[in-house]
């Protein structure tokens, strides 16, 4: 071999086994992808490697050769399509990011197609063997809580992925290409490694539930075996190949290591997560797993969501919406299918669907295109004469219809460690079904080619390196929510803006972050922004409608609300902020109807409980009112806007203890409310205790020194004691802030001229 050309070959080759094994199993803590986004970083950075390698294997240029295949073509014209629907998208940024994805996938199409030896096939099974029986290992002591319950996930047993369904989706390709690696190794310590990571890639892939995975991974067994079967040149050309391998030492640790799948996959769960991460009723053992397959309840919603993704399509079929505008578009054709108030849908949970949908029906075509080419030449690369094709077709052939079968309920496409061995494969496949035809290029041309993918895979790099930056803040923004640390959440919102608009949510944080600093302007710019990326967002509309109905355009605010109804009918956060609007607009019967259809599907809902006590209180109805106060306190006691609206109650009925009792409670939940104080002080000067009024005056002045009210009431306690100057200072102060009632205005300006007066005297 001429060396000029060994070394850059097993760069390229190096560089793919160590992808091979770093994009499983690497994971990043303290940012929002902790899963997805090092992973793409890794495939970048070792195509980037395999890239410089095949650069090398040319001589700069020299030697570039361009050999003919069946899967270019099709491959090339999905992903020039893919390109085209680039005119569709509403976010430029968001689309860019996956097109780099693709670009990569392309990239690592063409290295497998033209830069990898078929003699450096081996090193890639065992990199794949290794790596599939660490994660392996990591998912089943997890599984029994053992170990690693510290790797970040939102839902074990889930290794290195974030989620077990994740998991699964590299399972499903991996397991059949260790299956490979035992009837291909040449050496005990391989076809030890390789059925051991088997066995133990079986049984993770049990314990993960994933019925989707589970129906794929079977579907490819049965398809493939079906046609070994049936199909007479198949028939006797994989079992002459097998023959000489199914020697008594061969077929002893397959024996040994199923027996261990049988044991260790019948055993219960042993790690206690809750909320999301728990295993419900469909999947609480092997058995009723199984069973929701066999009887149809496992779509969660997909078949509905499915049918919305197929309008979605009808109204864009050409180009689709663009890459990755699925998730943004699709909100409008939901009607409250999907669409929850913590959660929209991200993807159709089926890639056919979300191809389609993005990139056109011809898109969808021209993946299909691929799929089937690369079905044929597998076809004929069984039918060789070579003993290994006759193996590793088949086994090739599994790996992939896993992958596709368990794209049908789920998205395999958005998950690197699953299409890194789709691609993989495919490109192999072109390698060996190569024409006999190579054209040789001009120099310029042949190092064009590989430093395009080199550039390309730089500017991927650099994308996602932002992308880590932005997901680092907007993790801290989301996470100080929870404690309302409003000034941080803005710091974080805008610190991952710098970075670039990567989840145009933050926008909407960083909105509602502005609203509670009384930045209403610039709230709204924010709310307006987000809706030109994502023109669907509820979250959005939401946020514009609170806006206006604070600047009193009561017909703006409604039309926000509407539309935020029509993208999520069933949201309780825009029913009760629709009903508080109308109460505003003195439509308490509408206003009414909102809460008591949110009352309807959650009886407990506090903030509607609260609200219809409102009504009530408005009409007079107060015992009414203060049953709708109490059901919201015996929800959550920790309202202090239902304490305050109890507490109002019991002052209006002169109940003055138990007024007091729930004003300071209020207080304490919510200090710095200047209403609470108001109100406080208003009971505590109708009980006798002035001083005690005086305090809460002050304290409510404190808090908001714009707030009219207690300047009022903290100068008539200084007219009755005689302290004349001061009450027409206080008076003044009110006069400066009242905004309201004219009669109010005169009595007080009465009040101001008398006290001027009798400081004089």
């Amino acid at each position: 071999m001429n060396h000029n050309t060994r070394i850059p070959e097993l760069l390229t080759t190096g560089a793919l086994c160590l992808m091979l094994v770093i994009v499983p199993l690497i994971y990043v803590k303290d940012i929002y992808e902790y899963s997805l986004l090092p992973k793409l970083l890794a495939l970048y950075l070792c195509l980037g490697l395999a890239a410089f390698g095949w650069l090398a294997q040319t001589g700069w240029g020299r030697r570039f050769t361009f050999a003919s295949n069946p899967l270019n073509l099709p491959l090339f014209c999905y992903t020039g399509i893919a390109c085209l629907s680039l005119f569709q998208t509403t976010h430029l940024l968001d689309a860019l990011v996956e097109l780099s994805y693709q670009f990569a996938l392309t990239g690592l199409f063409l290295l497998a197609a033209h830069a990898l030896p078929f003699k450096r096939l081996p090193p890639l099974l065992w990199a794949n063997t290794c790596t599939g029986l660490v994660i392996a290992s990591i998912g089943i002591l997890q599984y029994h809580n053992l170990f690693f319950q510290d790797i970040p996930t939102n839902g074990h047993p889930s290794a290195t992925f974030g989620y077990r369904n994740f998991a699964s989706m590299y399972l499903v390709c991996a397991l059949p290409l260790a299956g490979l690696h035992f009837l291909t190794a040449r050496n005990t310590a391989g076809r030890i490694l390789s059925s051991m990571a088997a066995a133990l890639m079986g049984v993770f892939l049990i314990y993960t539930r994933t019925r989707g995975a589970w129906v794929g991974l079977t579907g490819a067994l049965l398809a493939t075996g079906a046609l070994l079967l049936f199909h007479p040149g198949l028939r006797t050309n994989f079992f002459q190949a097998l023959r000489p391998l199914l020697t008594g030492k061969r077929i002893v640790l397959p024996a040994v290591f199923l027996a261990v799948f049988v044991i260790l996959a019948a055993l219960p769960a042993r790690f206690t997560d809750t909320g999301l991460q728990r295993f419900d009723e469909k999947k609480a053992d092997v058995a009723s797993t199984v069973f929701s397959i066999a009887t149809g309840k496992t779509d969660r919603g997909r078949l509905t969501m499915w049918n919305r993704t197929l309008e979605l399509i009808l109204d864009h079929p050409v180009l689709g919406v663009g890459p990755g505008g699925w998730k943004r578009i699709y909100p409008a054709y939901d009607r409250g299918a999907m669409i929850r108030p913590s959660s929209s849908p991200r993807r159709p949970h089926n890639d056919y669907l979300w191809i389609a949908a993005e990139y056109g029906l011809p898109g969808l075509l021209c993946y299909l295109w691929l799929l089937v080419t690369a079905f044929y030449c597998l076809f004929s690369l069984a039918r060789r004469p070579d003993a290994f094709w006759r193996i590793a077709a088949p086994a090739i052939a599994v790996a992939l219809l896993a992958t596709l079968g368990h794209a049908l309920f789920s998205f395999p496409r958005e998950r690197p460690q699953a299409m890194m061995f789709q691609y993989l494969l495919l490109g192999l496949i072109a390698g060996a079904t190569t024409h006999r035809k190579v054209h040789f290029v001009p120099r310029i041309a042949g190092l064009a080619c590989p430093a395009l993918l080199l550039a390309l895979l730089g500017g991927s790099l650099e994308l996602t390196r932002r992308q880590i930056n932005f997901d680092h803040h907007y993790l801290h923004a989301i996470l100080g929510q929870d404690q309302e640390d409003w000034p941080e959440i803005l710091s974080q919102a805008n610190g991952a803006m710098n970075y670039g608009i990567f989840r145009p949510h933050a926008l909407v944080i960083r909105g509602r972050a502005l609203e509670k600093s009384q930045e209403y302007d610039q709230a709204k710019a924010a709310y307006q922004q987000a809706l030109a990326y994502e023109p669907h967002n509820w979250y959005a509309y939401n946020g514009l409608g609170v806006l206006f109905k604070r600047e009193g355009n009561y017909a703006t605010a409604q039309q926000a609300y509407r539309k935020a109804l029509e993208i999520d009918p069933n949201s309780i956060v825009i029913r009760n902020n629709l009903g508080a609007l109308y109460k505003n607009m003195g439509d308490l019967t509408g206003a009414e109807q909102e809460f008591r259809f949110v009352l309807a599907s959650n009886p407990s809902d506090v903030g509607a409980n609260n609200n219809l006590g409102n009504i009530f209180k408005t009409r007079n109805l107060l015992d009414s009112a203060m049953v709708y106060y109490q059901k919201a306190l015996e929800t959550d006691p920790g309202v202090a806007q239902a304490h305050n609206n109890l507490a109002d109650l019991y002052r209006r009925q002169n109940q003055f203890p138990k007024a007091i009792e729930h004003y300071r409670i209020a207080a304490r939940l919510k200090p710095g409310e200047p209403l609470v104080f108001w109100g406080l002080g208003l009971t505590l000067e109708a009980s006798g205790d002035v001083e005690g009024a005086e305090t809460a005056f002050r304290q409510a002045i404190a808090f908001d020194p714009n707030y009219p009210n207690p300047y009022y009431n903290l100068a008539t306690i200084y007219d009755k004691s005689g302290r004349y100057a001061l009450a027409a200072e206080t008076y003044q102060a009110f006069l400066d802030r009242w905004p309201g009632d004219e009669a109010i205005e005169s009595f007080a300006r009465e009040r101001l001229a008398e006290c001027l007066d009798k400081a004089k005297k």
